[in-house]
């Protein structure tokens, strides 16, 4: 059946609805940065010159993010693969103290916006390793996935400009971050991120579908 809305409808939609919660000039400053990120993409010159500013800067995040962006610390997540609009936002919402993390918030403050374009192309343009885990479980992982997730992260976990890809990540991260969402639907607030979305489904899932879940995405490449 097609869909009675235009081509873009959705994506735009979902870039109007997170706009609205910031104000105009901010909105408008974000929205310049991603297309100056997305200039550079599509200039193999300036993406590769913005690469190599890109890890300049990182070297300062590479005792958690490690040298090439898969994490060396099992409650820190891979940025390695990450989609780059996605990265840039988000640290913007560090830089904004939207996400609550002191290390993130006090680093990403002191970023120019020329360095979160750079560590966002650097970022994205690296290859994320994935685990090993049981077979068994991931299988049990990707039921809950394929019910759950796939709608937003994409069928393979690979994300988009709004959504974090989730393959690859790391798994331990994956399941701190669901209990966490889990935890504020409860009523146990958690400070450092808010999803009503994320909180939502979170609140269904028990402990073992969410080490499964964690397991799945963990493996996908």
């Amino acid at each position: 059946m097609s869909s009675p809305y235009p081509a873009g409808f959705f994506t735009i939609f979902v870039i109007s609805m997170y706009l609205a919660g910031i104000p105009a000039t901010l909105a408008e400053s974000r929205s310049d940065l991603i297309k100056s990120l997305q200039a550079k993409l599509a200039n193999e010159q300036l993406r590769q010159s913005a690469s190599l500013s890109g890890q300049d800067r990182a070297l300062i995040c590479s005792y958690c993010h490690g040298s090439d962006g898969n994490s060396v610390k099992p409650d820190v997540p891979n940025l390695a693969g990450q989609n780059a609009v996605y990265l840039l936002e988000q640290i913007g919402r560090f830089a904004r103290s939207e996400r609550k993390d002191f290390v993130m918030n006090s680093l990403a403050r002191e970023f120019s916006e020329e360095d979160q374009i750079n560590l966002a192309i650097f970022y994205s343009g690296k290859k994320v390793k994935p685990a090993r885990v049981d077979g068994q479980v991931a299988i049990r992982g990707k039921q809950t996935y394929q019910k759950n997730c796939k709608t937003c992260h994409g069928v393979k976990g690979l994300g988009s400009n709004q959504y974090a890809r989730l393959a690859g990540q790391k798994r331990h991260y994956i399941e701190m971050t669901l209990k966490r969402f889990r935890a504020s639907a409860n009523n146990e607030v958690d400070k450092k991120r808010r999803s009503k979305i994320m909180e939502s489904i979170a609140s269904q899932l028990s402990d073992q579908q969410i080490q499964n879940l964690a397991a799945y995405v963990a493996s996908l490449k």
